[in-house]
């Protein structure tokens, strides 16, 4: 999976970042790009 969204993120077309409160997690959302 990790793959998979380090792929996408290249491509431009999500958007990865740290949650707010739990470092352990990470978010990710689809970019204007990958609309």
């Amino acid at each position: 999976m990790t793959r998979v969204i380090a792929s996408l993120v290249e491509l431009g077309l999500v958007e990865r970042s740290s949650h707010p409160d739990d470092r352990r997690q990470v978010l990710v959302a689809v970019s204007k790009a990958g609309e």
